[in-house]
């Protein structure tokens, strides 16, 4: 993010030395909004240096380095903000400034890609792990739970057919007694 602002406040300033007076408001709070974010932006930025220097193996000289350039930056943006007659002078050194700045903003972010990578496989490793954790847990609830069920459920299935061919064969039975009665009746009468 801060690269991006580099470049935006650099092209801001630009504009701004350059611009008619119905441009200067509107460039000036753009570039106001830039310098803030760059501000905010640099803020977080120095709350993960320490974190990112014992990750990354940057030396703490080049965090240091890099401090001291982004804040005389932000301060060498702000004076831009009024013109003045030196104002050229300002956007070269401001030029300068941002040269320098951005292959070591390079180098932060090629240090959060490697940390950010690194975590990120620690937490694919833990997703397979808790994938894995779960297959395991849904094992044993088949082998302790469901397997038994399924079981009983089966013997249950069995009784019930046991029970279904004895009804029928019961009710066959029936029908050939009460065929049996009724021809009985018959040829009493």
């Amino acid at each position: 993010k801060q690269r991006m602002l580099t470049y935006k406040i650099v092209s801001l300033s630009y504009e701004f030395s350059h611009s008619t007076e119905e441009q200067e408001e509107q460039i000036l709070k753009a570039l106001q909004k830039a310098i803030s974010e760059f501000h905010d932006s640099h803020t977080k930025l120095q709350d993960s240096f320490l974190e990112l220097q014992n990750q990354s193996g940057l030396s703490p000289f080049f965090f240091t380095d890099l401090n001291n350039k982004l804040q005389k930056f932000v301060m060498e943006a702000s004076t831009l903000e009024k013109k003045h007659h030196d104002q050229e002078q300002h956007i070269v050194s401001l030029f300068d400034q941002a040269y320098s700045l951005i292959p070591m903003l390079d180098k932060i972010v090629q240090a959060f890609q490697k940390t950010s990578k690194s975590q990120l496989q620690i937490i694919q490793k833990i997703e397979l792990l808790v994938l894995l954790t779960m297959l395991g847990i849904m094992m044993i609830e088949g082998h302790f739970l469901f397997a038994p069920m399924a079981r009983k459920m089966k013997e249950k299935t069995e009784n019930l057919e046991l029970q279904t061919l004895e009804l029928a064969a019961s009710k066959s039975d029936t029908e050939a007694a009460h065929r049996a009665a009724e021809e009985a009746t018959r040829l009493k009468s």
